[in-house]
């Protein structure tokens, strides 16, 4: 994910004091540090993130999920069930699922229906048979309601499913997910989609993976529209988009398909910004590895956002468009943070600070080597100007929630200084294979990255020792000297 308005904020706010956060009352608040819970109503089941202690769920593991909702995108009313598949890697008398708001109609467990009870934002089944260790189930939610945004206080920003005009988008990094579909709600429990919504026929719904078929729908005067998600997924990166759209199509050298989605009346100058994606796919294929999924695009929400998102093969950014460099931080995120995998979100520098890097290599790649390094300068000036203000802290630290504590600019940009930092520090032959091989090593369904793997295997292939680095750079509460 980048924030369109991060640098700005940065400066106009160094020295100044943050104003008072205060979320929309009626919305349900995802909290990310575990000494805020009160253990007296707390639900204790989650997978214990250091940041978010509730998200997500023990005992199973999902294999695939069978979204299908009819959705009316003038009321924002959506019903329908999700079917889940999954795997028990316990024995399970219950098991909980991630699900804010809505109303649950009926769950059942393998065809057989199944009591449930609901506690803040946890969905607690409890199926008429116990299931056993490695046994195979299936799990239906239908539901039906309004989906209301999650506020998540480390990233203050709504969360999830949410209305545009003309239509409806989903945005749910980290944790929104959960207000559309009951999930487990954690990144690194992938599982590959199937999206199957019904909306009015003068809308056009766009999804992650590829559109399978459009064919009319049970309800008169509804579509229903299957996209189909075959990689495996982290359930944040999920994405629907409900509007009047038109596409364009691209393909790379390498001969990956781009397919692009405009809303009606997009100006031309918007719609070059994504000019340059399939070159960029290129570059980043021959310097990381061949692009991981089967195609890719950009779908622009008919609002102009704060912010562009990575989303599985299909990028979100508002209709204002994006500088190259923002086009470019997304991509990138294909490979770091969508196929490879952060453990928990205090190593998310390995992936936002290696999408802003690689952003900046293509600006050096498409610019030249004197407009990387005067970027590196403004980058370094902004951050050792942050640093007397609010909005510093060590790339490293888990630190009592507060505005930006994820989202902020030592997560993008110092996380980014010091891949640069290592770069010069071992050459860049060495530097584009550690890259490469972190890439292989971690990414895939089935695996995470912590940024101790990261540093052991920069030592391996360097075969330096990089502590003092990795040290200044990530642990430090002072900007080291600019490298």
């Amino acid at each position: 994910m980048k924030k369109l308005f991060l640098l700005a904020l940065i400066f106009l706010t160094a020295c100044e004091s943050l104003p008072t956060y205060t979320p929309e009352p009626d919305y349900p608040v995802v909290k990310t540090n575990p000494t805020i819970y009160d253990a007296k109503t707390s639900d204790p089941v989650g997978l214990g993130d250091p940041f978010y202690p509730m998200l997500g769920n023990p005992g199973y593991d999902v294999n695939h999920y069978d979204i299908a909702l009819t959705v009316d995108p003038t009321s924002n009313t959506i019903s329908g069930m999700t079917t889940i598949e999954a795997v028990a890697l316990e024995d399970l008398s219950q098991f909980n699922l991630d699900m804010s708001g809505l109303e649950v109609d009926s769950v059942s467990v393998d065809g057989v229906d199944a009591d449930f009870s609901r506690s803040q934002m946890e969905l607690t089944i409890s199926p008429r048979s116990p299931i056993t260790a490695k046994q195979a189930f299936t799990v239906a939610v239908t539901y039906h309601g309004s989906p209301e945004p999650v506020m998540d206080d480390s990233i203050h920003m709504p969360l999830g499913w949410q209305k545009m005009t003309g239509g409806l988008f989903v945005f749910s990094e980290p944790s929104g997910a959960m207000n559309w579909f009951p999930c487990n709600n954690h990144w690194s429990d992938k599982a590959t989609y199937a999206f199957r919504i019904s909306v009015p026929d003068d809308f056009e719904v766009v999804a992650n993976g590829r559109r399978e078929n459009i064919s009319a729908s049970e309800v008169p005067g509804y579509s229903t529209q299957v996209w189909v998600m075959d990689d495996p997924m982290s359930t944040y990166l999920a994405t629907i988009v409900i509007g009047q759209y038109e596409s364009e199509s691209q393909q790379s050298t390498a001969g990956v398909d781009i397919h692009n989605f405009y809303p009606l009346g997009t100006p031309d100058n918007v719609k070059d910004d994504f000019a340059r994606t399939p070159e960029m796919i290129d570059f980043f294929g021959v310097l990381i590895a061949p692009y991981p999924f089967d195609n890719y695009g950009a779908v622009l929400a008919n609002e102009e956002l704060g912010f562009a998102f990575e989303a599985q093969t299909r990028s979100l950014f508002g209709k204002q468009g994006a500088d190259e460099e923002v086009v470019a931080h997304e991509l990138a995120h294909q490979w770091f943070g969508d196929n490879l995998t952060v453990a928990t979100w205090h190593d998310l520098w390995l992936k936002e600070g290696f999408a802003s890097y690689l952003s900046w290599l293509w600006l050096e790649h498409s610019q030249g080597s004197a407009a990387f390094e005067q970027h590196i300068q403004d980058v370094y000036d902004v951050l050792v100007m942050s640093q007397y203000g609010v909005f510093f802290q060590p790339v490293g630290a888990v630190r009592p929630a507060g505005l930006f504590d994820l989202y902020g600019s030592t997560t993008y940009y110092r996380g980014a200084l010091t891949l640069h930092a290592l770069r010069l520090e071992v050459g860049d032959e060495k530097f584009f294979e550690i890259l490469r091989t972190f890439y292989a090593n971690y990414s895939g369904d089935g695996k995470t990255a912590k940024t101790d793997d990261f540093i052991t295997l920069a030592q391996e292939v360097s075969g330096k020792d990089l502590t003092e680095l990795f040290d200044l750079w990530l642990n430090t509460d002072w900007m080291p000297p600019k490298p």
